[in-house]
């Protein structure tokens, strides 16, 4: 007779042995084709594989093979049995050659080697409809002749390889719109990749090497259509003035540069234009160590915005931190808990740093994003048009203000026991208003009902003899008739008064 435990061994002996029974290899390493985005794949990655299974290179009707993360040291030539293949990923493995047979592939696209020992590609890849090849972190010294053949490419990683140059060819490529040659090892900057008018994306950062300054081309400017420039860890402490001209600029990474003071300057000037509030004012200046006094002092400034007195915050900080700069700006705002400010100095960094407009006389530039036409092409057709919206626009948004301009003129109100709301007249419409036509009347009715101005207060005293004219003379500056009879002035009379725009002084309430 059995005992219960000898009884739970034998149950459980038997419970092994019917996994065993039904136990599938293929359902075990994913070798079952999957439809993956309407494309049937398999996908062995990070299976710490060290050969591809042959079962693969039965499923000769796949058309996307993921291998990528393994221990594979070479794939095999029967990959050429998968003719219906459209992606192969093979990164992060210990491959140092490809096979031949993937130039047979007829129906490839997309080939990511990335992270493995290769030297070079096999012989007649330019026979490939490649759109996208990624052979980041190998050991390439030089790219082969034949990707400049590539004409469908439109995505090409090289960055981190040990490259000194790039075949002068690569020109042809005129349909790339991705390219990465970060960390490798240029005795100068490619300047055949100032020639890829029509890429959207480029990725320098450290192109001389790591840890070796690696400076934007002066002319990167010509590259119109760019709308991600990375320049991450390049050591450069300017940018050149090229970079105001990328106006398709949407991302723009310079972390990890050591910016000179002036261009330092210049970033904390813009991400202190989006400090609104006077407790971020606050937050600000106790996350970069300033004293409770320091911070006082500075927002006891009359009438100063807190996006002034941020960038008095920044400057201050400067002053005591030489190891000031954006890393360590977005380093301290995130382990102060800030993670709005944090994220406003993120886009700060995101967005290019623009040249300004010719003609500043009525005052800043202002960024009118939403004026500009989403393509070079139509905004070429539409520029005089639309440049006038765009003058006509700049001036009413001088019209409005912040918050704390009607609070600091509700104040000195007060002080100077004014009675009633000094606004935003409504005033006939002007010329320049009438030109710009519908839009800019649609503007202007909304600056009239929401717009606010800054009020400038000053005391004209006028001071004289009885019977010298005192009162005729500030008739005439308020445009009022002259008065032969006009009775003579006893003590002390004063009058205050109110000019907007291009008006005349009127006389308030």
């Amino acid at each position: 007779m059995k005992t219960a435990e000898e009884m739970a061994v034998q149950k459980d002996v038997l419970e092994v042995f019917r996994f065993f029974e039904t136990f599938n290899l293929k359902t075990f390493l994913g070798l079952q084709p999957k439809v993956v985005d309407d494309l049937l794949t398999i996908d062995l990655s990070g299976k710490v594989l060290t050969s591809v299974p042959a079962e693969v290179f039965d499923a000769t009707d796949i058309e996307c093979l993921y291998l990528s993360n393994n221990m594979l040291t070479n794939i095999p030539e029967q990959i050429g049995q998968l003719q219906k293949l459209r992606e192969l990923k093979l990164g992060n493995n210990l491959l140092t050659q490809l096979p031949q047979a993937i130039t047979t592939l007829p129906n490839l696209q997309y080939i990511d080697v990335s992270v493995n020992k290769l030297e070079t590609l096999p012989d007649g890849i330019s026979g490939l409809q490649l759109h996208e090849l990624d052979i980041r972190n190998n050991r390439f010294k030089e790219i082969p002749e034949e990707v400049c053949s590539l004409l469908q490419l439109k995505i090409l990683d090289v960055g981190k390889n040990p490259l000194k140059r790039l075949p002068d060819n690569i020109c042809q490529l005129t349909g790339l719109r991705r390219l990465e040659i970060d960390i490798c090892q240029f005795d100068e900057f490619p300047r055949q990749v100032l020639q890829l008018e029509g890429l959207q994306r480029l990725d320098i950062g450290e192109w001389a090497g790591e840890g070796k300054p690696s400076p934007v081309p002066e002319d990167i400017g010509r590259l119109k259509n760019l709308q991600v420039l990375d320049l991450q860890d390049s050591g450069v402490e300017s940018l050149p003035d090229g970079v105001g001209e990328l106006e398709q600029l949407r991302y723009f990474n310079i972390s990890g540069n050591k910016f000179t003071s002036r261009e330092l300057r210049k970033v904390f000037h813009r991400f202190s234009q989006s400090v609104t509030e006077p407790s971020e004012v606050e937050d600000l200046g106790g996350a970069l160590g300033l004293t409770a006094d320091e911070i006082i002092n500075i927002q006891a400034a009359r009438n100063t915005k807190p996006s002034s007195q941020a960038y008095k915050v920044l400057s201050k900080w400067m002053e005591t931190d030489k190891d000031a700069s954006m890393d360590k700006l977005q380093q301290e705002l995130s382990e102060s808990g800030m993670s709005q400010l944090s994220e406003k100095l993120s886009r700060i960094q995101s967005q290019p740093a623009k040249r300004s407009a010719p003609n500043t006389a009525d005052g800043p530039p202002v960024k009118l994003s939403a004026v500009a036409g989403p393509s070079r092409e139509s905004h070429l057709e539409e520029k005089q048009p639309k440049e006038k919206l765009r003058q006509a626009e700049h001036k009413l948004v001088q019209m409005q203000h912040h918050r704390e301009t009607q609070e600091a003129m509700s104040t000195r109100v007060a002080e100077q026991n004014l009675s009633g709301q000094v606004g935003f007249p409504r005033a006939s419409v002007p010329t320049e208003v009438e030109m710009g036509g519908p839009e800019m009347l649609v503007l202007y009715e909304q600056a009239c009902k929401d717009g606010t101005t800054e009020v400038f207060f000053i005391r004209l005293i006028l001071v004289g003899q009885h019977g010298n004219g005192k009162s005729s003379l500030k008739n005439s500056l308020l445009q009022l008739e002259f008065n032969r009879d006009e009775e003579s002035t006893d003590g002390i009379v004063i009058t205050p008064c109110l000019m907007t725009g291009r008006e005349q002084w009127k006389i308030t309430e």
